[in-house]
């Protein structure tokens, strides 16, 4: 490695540390720009901007080399998230909370694919081999369907929305992401790049391997409290099955994200994990999104099309699903009937999840779906507490 590439990774050092003590809320920053920072946009920008299609800082060499961070940080974010996800505390709440929760992530989804198969097989690809079509559709309505609970829990007194309406939002942004995870496994088992064998093979193999890393994680996971060794453990673990889901062309957040569902109901030190990959959450996601940044493709032929599209029907299918939801599950309740303009939120996960399909799939499609995605984040981020404010907010409410 020749000095200017150790300068080059020592300022890209820099600009992560910054950047992670600034972004993910943890310092006020003018509201213009606070969205970029809060989704952690600003370090894919940054990326963009010393890679291939910006400066062209590195060569194809160092490139090559970066893949590895990518499913890692992939890994890290999907284990963590499974995390969440501990039984006891899921039944406290009622059936009713999750069953609308569930409802207005599948109805946005449906709403997102559907819609985006019409335009993409008839406008924008009608030539494109229809695995290819379904593929780029699905990650349009996974990326769609989840809601980002760090907006949510930004939505305070001052857009004068009630408690009630509040704790119900946050309930589904922390839970409404778990359908487009599962989506997203069973459609990296199902529309394969490499399509062989039984597609109901590759779904056993990708449940297989999730519950496979919980368990190994589970039996592995130290006693001890040396910090830096238990670190390594969980690292070395969560690396080594997202790799090999990688390997396999299977999705690592699902692998991952199910080895931690079934690590924090098994295992009596799950606290003890759970606060180290919390406190290393955003110095390993801000190196993540930089690092896909530079690997990134930006493609904006598309962005026309798609994009009003994507961002106009999915908060028709938020708004939609959430009223369906209340008349479904929650019309006895005080909560209001439009909650899903509050859902408009989009941030970390689908941006995970859009690298995680840059990363997967080869189509000719990938840049443009993953293109309009990224933009689509930072535009709802802005939009959403003006909306859920405008709607939700004491002067709208009866």
């Amino acid at each position: 490695m020749n000095p200017a590439t150790v300068l080059l990774l020592g300022v890209i050092a820099v600009l992560i540390l910054a950047g992670s003590r600034l972004a993910f809320g943890k310092r006020a920053v003018p509201a213009w720009i606070a969205p970029f920072f809060a989704t952690g946009a600003v370090f894919l920008a940054i990326g963009a901007l010393i890679g291939p299609q910006g400066a062209n800082l590195f060569t194809n060499q160092i490139l090559q080399s970066l893949d590895p961070l990518i499913v890692i940080g992939i890994g890290w974010i999907g284990f963590l998230y499974g995390t969440h996800f501990e039984w006891r505390l899921l039944r406290r709440y009622p059936i009713t909370i999750h069953a609308a929760t569930l409802f207005v992530s599948l109805f946005t989804f449906t709403v997102i694919a559907g819609t985006s198969w019409l335009l993409i097989s008839g406008v924008l690809a009608p030539g494109l081999p229809w695995r290819e079509q379904v593929a780029a559709a699905a990650i349009l309505g996974v990326c769609g369907a989840g809601t980002a609970p760090a907006g949510v829990f930004q939505l305070s007194s001052a857009w004068r929305i009630s408690t009630r309406n509040l704790n119900v939002l946050r309930l589904f942004a922390a839970l409404d992401d778990l359908p487009p995870v599962l989506l997203l496994g069973l459609m990296n088992a199902l529309l394969r790049p490499a399509a062989h064998g039984s597609p109901l093979l590759w779904i056993v193999y990708t449940i297989g391997l999730g519950a496979g890393l919980g368990m190994i994680c589970h039996w592995l996971f130290p006693k001890g409290d040396d910090a830096r060794h238990n670190f390594l453990i969980l690292l070395g673990i969560v690396s080594l099955g997202a790799g090999a889901a990688a390997m396999l062309r299977l999705s690592p957040i699902f692998v991952s994200a199910l080895a931690g569902m079934i690590f924090a109901n098994l295992s009596p030190r799950k606290e003890t994990a759970y606060g180290m990959l919390a406190s290393r959450e955003h110095t390993l996601y801000a190196i993540f999104l930089l690092m896909a940044g530079v690997l990134f493709r930006f493609e904006w032929s598309a962005v026309a099309t798609l994009l009003p599209a994507f961002i106009g029907v999915r908060a028709l299918g938020k708004l939609m699903g959430g009223y369906v939801s209340w008349r479904l599950f929650l019309a006895r309740s005080h909560i209001s009937p439009l909650i899903g303009a509050g859902l408009l939120f989009q941030g970390g996960m689908a941006l995970a999840m859009a690298v995680s399909y840059d990363h997967s799939h080869g189509d000719s499609m990938v840049h443009q779906v993953t293109t309009t995605i990224l933009v689509a984040v930072v535009i709802n981020d802005l939009m959403a507490p003006f909306i859920a404010g405008g709607v939700l907010g004491a002067r709208r409410q009866k």
